[in-house]
């Protein structure tokens, strides 16, 4: 990897999760959730009617992903804001559309591509909201074991998947805490 470390949230390396699947027992009691979590990847990979969609989706994604009663507010008002035309929805569901359709990547990022599946080799803090609608918490937990040395995985209570947001002064602390622990350089 061409990072010496790194910091990720809510949706834990892809690689890393595929090596903890584990038992059968566990896939199958977290699956079910898991593909109603994640109902909006297979709705945005219809053409043109998630573009128009898009202002009534992104409300009930808010509710769903957060921590049950959160008022999404402000938050929510921006990130509608930030998608005024078709073609800035048409950019922001292409990032799912993206994530299942193969494709070769551009030759600019080839030589980063070939790290997308893989476990991190490299010392990861990965914060994951424990009411995090979108992604279960238990995927996250059970990477731990399969990072690298140095790594850690921080569950916050009362997060959802906007945990930056929802629990802004406990998602900086957990990052500065791991960031004053590190050694070498920076």
């Amino acid at each position: 990897s061409p990072f010496a470390e790194h910091i990720s949230m809510a949706v834990p390396p892809v690689g890393a999760i595929n090596k903890t699947r584990g038992a059968i027992g566990r896939q199958l009691k977290m699956m079910p959730r898991q593909l109603r979590n994640s109902w909006y990847i297979l709705f945005f990979q219809l053409p043109g009617l998630p573009e128009r969609l898009l202002p009534r989706v992104i409300p009930r994604l808010w509710r769903d992903w957060g921590p049950p009663g959160y008022d999404t507010g402000a938050a929510l008002e921006d990130a509608l804001a930030a998608l005024p035309s078709p073609a800035h929805r048409r950019a922001a569901v292409s990032y799912y559309r993206a994530m299942v359709r193969p494709s070769r990547p551009s030759p600019r990022y080839a030589d980063l591509h070939k790290w997308c599946f893989e476990i991190p080799r490299v010392p990861i803090l990965h914060l994951q909201g424990l009411q995090d609608g979108a992604m279960q918490a238990g995927y996250a937990e059970a990477i731990a074991d399969v990072l690298a040395p140095g790594s850690r995985v921080v569950t916050i209570p009362l997060a959802g998947h906007f945990l930056q947001i929802e629990r802004p002064a406990a998602a900086a602390d957990a990052v500065l805490e791991y960031l004053g622990s590190r050694q070498g350089p920076r």
